[in-house]
């Protein structure tokens, strides 16, 4: 996470590092930003959205094991909503938590199949992971949640983007 030395041409970064001093060689170039994020094609196209209002896509990995008291609290906060879509093989909740809420689990979605499900909705709830900037780079209202230091860069760097609201669940 931009600790050690690197002897290296360069060093390429995607978080904004304002607070992190790398220990570079003379030699080794840093590129750092949003401008060099590395993603997946397909999250770089230009869609058309057709994002169903009152609808939130929740994503937090394939385990959410460590993560299932947040996600079911957010599920009690947000069942006012018309449409949640799940993406997790693992998520343990399979009972609406209103009778009429429409909750839709998907399981190990492909890239295509997986951008459908954030184009649809118009509100993602992830982590602060790769799935936080291919949503970011989709210009996608999101909340992003903290859940292990090891997010701390791409959180520290979404959160002060339009459009993002952070929740740090580890403090």
């Amino acid at each position: 996470y931009g600790r050690g030395n690197f002897d290296c041409d360069f060093v390429i970064n995607h978080a904004e590092l304002k607070k992190i001093n790398y220990e570079l060689e003379e030699k080794t170039k840093l590129f750092y930003g949003f401008k060099y994020l590395m993603l997946r094609e397909i999250f770089f196209k230009k869609f058309k959205y057709h994002s169903k209002k009152n609808s939130v896509l929740i994503s937090f990995g394939g385990t959410y094991n460590p993560n299932i008291k947040i996600i079911t609290d957010l599920l009690i906060e947000i069942s006012f909503l018309e449409k949640i879509d799940i993406v997790g093989h693992k998520f343990p909740i399979r009972k609406p938590i209103r009778k009429n809420l429409n909750i839709s689990i998907y399981n190990e979605l492909d890239e295509i199949k997986f951008t459908e499900k954030i184009k649809e909705n118009n509100i993602i709830i992830c982590q602060s992971s790769t799935t936080a900037l291919e949503c970011f780079v989709m210009n996608k209202k999101m909340i992003i949640v903290k859940t292990d230091e090891n997010q701390n860069l791409i959180f520290d760097s979404l959160i002060h983007q339009k459009n993002v609201i952070g929740y740090n669940s580890i403090n």
